[in-house]
């Protein structure tokens, strides 16, 4: 009985977290199809990976999780999201040779890395007094268009990429 209990609690932060990078995702292209070729680029799939797995250790307590726990949530997670299962994202879960190949990439370190930053702003774990580039590059927009830091960082990293993508 209690077994039933993990598993709807694994498929609620799952499917809660699926629907946070939908909305994200979504808003770049205003309600429309999020492309294939857009998720593959390194940039976006470093911060797809670098969200999914701050959110899980931010709010899901992942860190305390095996690894096989923490794959098979990822596993399922990109299978849930209809913008990364329709091209084959999980791929670099399955696939040791492009899983070295990404993590090499500094395009897909950097996206993994501005993805890890928003996560800690958008969930509120930002400790005071954190200075890191980003965040106050982010900061200064913020206050420039009168906007919040949580928006201003969205803008600053993958609105900034998708605005410059082709």
């Amino acid at each position: 009985m209690f077994g039933l209990f993990g598993g709807n609690k694994a498929e609620l932060q799952v499917s809660r977290l699926a629907s946070e990078l939908e909305e994200i995702f979504g808003s770049l292209f205003h309600g429309q199809d999020v492309p294939s070729a857009f998720v593959m680029e390194p940039y976006v799939s470093g911060y797809i990976v670098g969200y999914s797995i701050a959110v899980m250790d931010l709010r899901f307590d992942a860190l305390n999780w095996s690894k096989d726990r923490r794959g098979k949530f990822q596993l399922d997670l990109y299978q849930k999201i209809s913008f990364t299962n329709s091209c084959g994202f999980d791929r670099f879960l399955k696939d040791l040779d492009f899983a070295r190949q990404l993590a090499s990439d500094p395009d897909f370190c950097t996206g993994r890395d501005h993805a890890s930053i928003c996560a800690v702003v958008v969930h509120d774990k930002l400790k005071a007094g954190v200075s890191d580039p980003l965040i106050d590059s982010a900061k200064a927009t913020a206050d420039k268009l009168q906007i919040d830091l949580k928006a201003a960082l969205f803008m600053e990293t993958i609105g900034s990429f998708k605005i410059n993508w082709r």
